[in-house]
């Protein structure tokens, strides 16, 4: 299996597979409308700084900043993995790897709390389904200490877990688009695709101060997307099956 970060597509044996977020966002979310998008931000930073008279009003600017906030975005989130993955290998050697800064000790912190729970048995583990062509990496896939029980989790970097900006579309049309349910559709679908039979899933979102909150199980649930999910993968597997019968 092969991953192409630039276009975030992944091949195997030369055929193309969806990674499996951009198949959450094409199957399940309404399409940004970059034009209005900066519009609305240009009105709310104006209106949230108007007292310091400093708010950004000209839509070109706010469209620059926007890309620019995407990249700063996705290097935290680079930086996050790395150094859980570094902070993995110095442990599974008896050795440490100290945090220097603040989201760094948040992802120390949060390690240390859930492997005193679950065996970390495999970081960063490819998984992918020929059939419904997606693929994706699984950052955690943990295995209960006491019950053997498998589950997975994933780092992220969220400023607002909760945050709603539409509603999702197609089989999980009731759920809000917010970060908490493109999650859970994300974790559910490496369990599937991965064959993990999971039993808990959940999402590590790590603040830049050193703490973090743990999105999963019965006191901070994410949404029960599975049935939508496993609807949207039959047709998924449909389309495929046509495509190759075509060809």
């Amino acid at each position: 299996l092969v991953f192409d970060q630039l276009h975030h597509k992944y091949y195997f044996n030369g055929v193309e597979l969806d990674g499996a977020t951009t198949w959450i966002s094409k199957t399940f979310c309404v399409p940004f409308d970059e034009n209005n998008g900066h519009i609305f931000k240009s009105q709310s930073k104006a209106k949230k700084n108007a007292a310091n008279n400093v708010g950004i009003t000209n839509a070109t600017a706010l469209r620059h900043i926007w890309n620019l906030d995407r990249e700063r975005t996705s290097s935290l989130g680079t930086a996050v993995h790395t150094y859980a993955q570094m902070l993995h290998i110095y442990r599974q050697y008896g050795s440490d790897l100290l945090p220097e800064y603040g989201f760094e000790q948040s992802v120390y912190n949060a390690y240390n709390k859930i492997t005193t729970i679950w065996d970390i048995v495999d970081i960063e583990r490819a998984v992918y389904d020929l059939q419904y062509k997606i693929a994706g990496t699984i950052d955690l896939v943990l295995q209960h200490k006491k019950t053997k029980k498998y589950g997975i989790g994933d780092w992220k970097t969220f400023r607002d877990i909760d945050k709603t900006y539409n509603k999702m579309k197609g089989t999980l049309k009731e759920f809000p688009d917010s970060p908490r349910t493109k999650a859970s559709v994300q974790l559910h679908l490496y369990d599937v695709i991965g064959n993990i039979k999971a039993e808990n899933h959940y999402v590590i979102n790590v603040k830049a101060d050193g703490t973090f909150i743990v999105a999963g199980g019965k006191d901070n649930p994410l949404p029960a997307v599975r049935p939508g999910l496993m609807l949207a993968l039959n047709t998924r597997l449909l389309k495929c099956n046509t495509i190759d019968n075509l060809i």
